[in-house]
């Protein structure tokens, strides 16, 4: 008799992954939690690549006063002149240094630099 007997399947059964899943999706907390995360992710994608694109090389150079010098220079202009003063004056500001070694030929870094004592002589008239 006792070996008839077929052992009694356990009550005790595991659940399939699915139904763990189902029972997370329940949870208001973990729902909260998973969109919380996601945001979190989402977030930290963007400050990434702001910091990406702001870590770039940067493409414009401005040279240096000292570099600026060297093609006013090399242009023709003397000192002890009010072109040199003109020149000095605005040596200082980045957009100028910047624009003046665009300029590709001695010539027109030269006109360029008599223009802009012209604008000046105009605003002391």
């Amino acid at each position: 008799m006792a070996s008839s007997k077929k052992p009694k399947p356990s009550k005790k059964h595991k659940q399939p992954s699915n139904a763990n899943e189902e029972k997370e999706e329940k949870s208001p907390f973990l729902r909260l939690y998973k969109k919380t995360c996601e945001k979190i992710e989402r977030g930290v994608e963007k400050i990434t690549s702001s910091v990406e694109a702001s870590s770039a090389p940067l493409t414009n150079h401005v040279p240096t006063i000292s570099e600026v010098m060297k093609m006013v220079k090399e242009c023709g202009v003397k000192e002890k002149t009010a072109l040199m003063h003109t020149t000095l004056t605005l040596i200082v500001k980045p957009e100028f240094r910047e624009i003046f070694n665009v300029l590709e030929t001695k010539e027109g870094r030269f006109d360029f630099l008599e223009r802009e004592h012209e604008k000046e002589m105009l605003k002391h008239v």
